[in-house]
């Protein structure tokens, strides 16, 4: 990185035969995240060499005392990037595909954190998700979006009762939960069917 900073074309090339390897690794993973698992690998190289003339971009901001490898450093930056190959070259959107893997991160939250907080912190991350909280966000309340997800997630988990389970959570009565659950998914599908940006949200189980 030093040597990038310093102006030596060359180092971009060693970075790139060195580490490739790894920041492949790292590229594939936020592409899971963002819910494309199919990338040929002249791609993946390519993305692994725009990775890297990234990185001689901003060279000398990284420093070595701070703990963090450089793809990791400029990790937003490598979003970015794997963000606009999928915008350009990623497969069609799968509105089952990608409710399971935002319904999959959620469950691997803090069993603390509610799941709409969840749900925010994933959104750099996961396009589906940003689609998502913003139509919740245009819709509901931020009470009603968590008990939505929550209703959902405890659904998805197997609880054969969820509206009672998230009512007891929030001490409310089960109805009362089902009436909220039910008066966001029909705004959302509202949002959905009369915006086409949020179209691909319309055949989410979600909305169901």
């Amino acid at each position: 990185m030093g040597r990038m900073a310093a102006g030596e074309v060359e180092a971009i090339f060693e970075l790139h035969v060195q580490f490739g390897h790894r920041i492949a690794g790292v590229i594939r993973r936020h592409l899971r995240r963002l819910g494309e698992y199919d990338i040929e690998a002249e791609d993946l190289e390519g993305l692994v060499m725009d990775t890297c003339l990234m990185l001689e971009k901003v060279a000398h901001a990284w420093r070595p005392d701070g703990g963090a490898l450089p793809w990791n450093w400029a990790g937003a930056r490598v979003i970015g990037i794997v963000s606009d190959w999928i915008g350009q070259h990623g497969t069609e959107f799968d509105p089952e595909r990608h409710e399971e893997v935002v319904l999959e991160q959620l469950s691997r939250a803090d069993d603390e954190l509610e799941e709409i907080e969840v749900l925010a912190g994933l959104c750099h991350e996961n396009p589906a998700c940003a689609l998502l909280f913003e139509a919740l966000e245009r819709v509901a309340s931020t009470r009603d979006r968590h008990i939505l997800l929550a209703v959902r997630s405890q659904s998805v988990a197997g609880d054969p009762s969820p509206a009672v389970t998230v009512a007891r959570k929030l001490e409310m009565r089960p109805d009362a939960v089902r009436q909220v659950a039910c008066r966001v998914r029909r705004s959302l599908r509202r949002l959905a069917a009369t915006e086409g940006r949020f179209a691909p949200l319309e055949d989410m189980a979600l909305l169901a």
